[in-house]
């Protein structure tokens, strides 16, 4: 992968003006140790589905894992940032896209606890997660509404599902993680009745530094009435170009309510593995892909 090389004083004043607004963006390199106090979000290129990853210097979380196809290369992706164990796993709710990998996954790591959703689903490769997490012995927790948990220096806190609901995408796990000035919402693909529940629940505590974009960029997610309460700096959303013409990931109408508050803009089908480092403060963004088209089009 080539790089443009740049003068070094010019690249410092660019970074610290971007990171002052949204984060300096540069080309993923050589894996590099994680400073102490820092975080680093890696959000996984696994095609038509998510998987993200979240490492402290002691501690990993893992929140879905992609279908089960994608298995063998979240476990390559896990190795290669030195996962050991999974100290948390959610899979946000019961499709293939989200859980598919876990059950390979949590045969070739340890995990501590295991977050499911409050609706469940007959499909075998559910069926076949659930068999690996008592194979394994693997504790597992339906999360409370208004949770909260304390791992390392940060804190999650689970804002849903606020309650049992028949849809899947509906059913999916809330939650956001909170790292110094900084903080990170996820909600699966859970649409936008739900979104306007959660406005109703929670309000103003929404509101997140940065958002993975719901249900891959749909449009029947992601509304501008809960995109203007959380009031993101950056949005990433993880899709598969190739399954656009199945799906259409992610609608040109998120494409558009996004250019048009104005929100930083990553994605998965055109930059690859995007991987953010956080120190509390500021944070950097890294694409596995350089692209220079507008990302705001299909």
């Amino acid at each position: 992968m080539r790089k443009v090389i740049k003068k070094v004083t010019l690249l410092v004043v660019i970074c610290f003006i971007a990171t002052s607004l949204f984060g300096c963006e540069k080309q993923m390199g050589k894996q590099e140790s994680l400073a102490t106090g820092n975080i680093q979000i890696s959000y996984i290129d696994v095609g038509q589905a998510d998987a993200t990853l979240i490492q402290g210097n002691d501690f990993n979380i893992l929140i879905d894992a992609g279908n089960k196809a994608d298995s063998q290369l979240m476990i390559d992706f896990l190795q290669k940032k030195n996962v050991n164990k999974i100290d948390i796993a959610v899979g946000t709710h019961a499709h293939e896209d989200h859980v598919g990998g876990f059950p390979e996954i949590l045969k070739a790591f340890e995990c501590d606890t295991f977050y499911i959703s409050n609706t469940t689903s007959s499909s075998k490769i559910y069926e076949s997660l659930l068999d690996v997490l008592d194979d394994r012995n693997i504790s597992v927790r339906i999360p409370d509404v208004g949770e909260e948990l304390t791992l390392g220096d940060i804190n999650i806190k689970f804002y849903g599902p606020l309650k049992k609901y028949k849809d899947l995408n509906d059913s999916s796990i809330i939650l956001k993680l909170t790292h110094g000035n900084n903080s990170y919402l996820f909600t699966g693909d859970a649409e936008s009745g739900v979104e306007k529940e959660l406005i109703k629940k929670w309000g103003n505590q929404l509101k997140s530094t940065v958002y993975q974009a719901g249900h891959h960029g749909s449009s029947t997610s992601n509304s501008s009435q809960f995109l203007k309460k959380i009031s993101p700096q950056t949005v990433i959303i993880s899709s598969n170009k190739e399954d656009a013409p199945r799906y259409g990931h992610p609608h040109i109408e998120t494409l558009d309510l996004l250019k048009s508050l104005n929100i930083q803009l990553y994605r998965t089908d055109k930059q690859g593995t995007v991987i953010l480092t956080d120190d509390g403060n500021h944070y950097t963004i890294q694409t596995e892909k350089e692209y220079s088209g507008n990302l705001y089009k299909k």
